[in-house]
């Protein structure tokens, strides 16, 4: 059976998840919201839902999402009963109706295929539910290493994972939980196959209330360091040689963007030492040298 876990905090759109859920062809899914202790208490709108869907709504003491947004999903996740798959639906995005229902048509496919995460399409909507973006889709099988080099968008409630490989692995706890899911859908997946679902569609809010309205800040760029670096100290062994330079050169473009951090550099440096990249080690070095004296060179003019 099928969780469908919100993690929930703005009423805003909120009502358009719920209406989404609704409207499924299938029902067979329980959905469970995690409250992040809101100042927007959704209550009054859940009790309107309840007689058409199976939901379960628990209320968190403490807000978490603030500190760690990945902590937040996972004790939502925590919520979740005997159900063996887990979709993790954002409080302002929406489903088709046929998703649940393309969901249950694939599953015994992709049981015979070993695949530990499913995948829609995507569409981008803004406030009012417009589109504003391509409607994107994904080759049907897919190794999760050729994913994250593929020029694609990346969101949490596109994906529908294995539960217990999800709790086996868990989110790494990176700033805004930004790439902490693209992250997830490697490792659950064992760096192995992804299965997509092109035929029905998730709808990504972007708003001036998601994290993804949001520019590319400071948070978003120490998360994405976080993930390269990661990947490289972590799973290296799971890239050719073409990858892990793309890897490492996305690397270092977060390292320039913060400002030539001591931390992140001594941080660089050592992995390239103790992975034996030497190369790339006095590479990398120069090309720091060569940025610093660009920068002195332009503060003095």
């Amino acid at each position: 059976m099928l969780a469908i876990v919100i993690p929930y905090f703005k009423l805003y759109f909120f009502r358009d998840t719920l209406e989404s859920l609704k409207a499924q062809h299938n029902k067979n899914f329980v959905i469970y919201i995690g409250d992040d202790a809101s100042p927007e208490r959704p209550f009054e709108l859940i009790k309107e839902y309840e007689k058409e869907l199976h939901i379960k709504y628990h209320r968190f003491q403490n807000n978490m999402g603030a500190t760690s947004l990945v902590k937040q999903w996972e004790r939502c996740v925590a919520l979740t009963g005997d159900e063996e798959w887990v979709m993790i639906l954002g409080d302002d995005d929406v489903l088709d109706a046929q998703v649940v229902e393309h969901f249950y048509h694939h599953l015994t496919r992709v049981a015979a295929l070993n695949i530990h995460v499913m995948r829609f399409s995507t569409l981008k909507i803004n406030a009012t539910g417009e589109a504003i973006s391509e409607h994107i889709t994904n080759p049907e099988i897919e190794r999760s290493t050729d994913f994250i080099f593929r020029a694609t968008r990346c969101s949490l409630s596109e994906y529908v994972f294995h539960k217990q490989k999800l709790l086996e692995v868990g989110f790494k706890n990176f700033p805004l939980g930004w790439a902490s899911d693209k992250l997830a859908v490697v490792e659950v997946s064992n760096f192995s196959k992804i299965f997509s679902i092109n035929q029905a569609l998730v709808k990504i809010r972007i708003s001036d209330k998601s994290i993804s309205g949001m520019g590319f800040n400071k948070q978003k760029n120490h998360a994405m360091f976080m993930y390269y670096f990661y990947l490289l100290k972590a799973h290296g062994e799971q890239f050719d040689k073409n990858q892990i330079s793309v890897l490492q050169t996305k690397m270092h473009k977060t390292y320039y963007n913060d400002k030539f951090s001591v931390g992140k550099l001594i941080k660089i440096l050592t992995l390239y030492f103790k992975k034996g990249y030497f190369r790339e080690f006095f590479v990398f070095i120069f090309n720091v040298f060569t940025h610093v004296k660009i920068k002195k060179r332009h503060f003095f003019c």
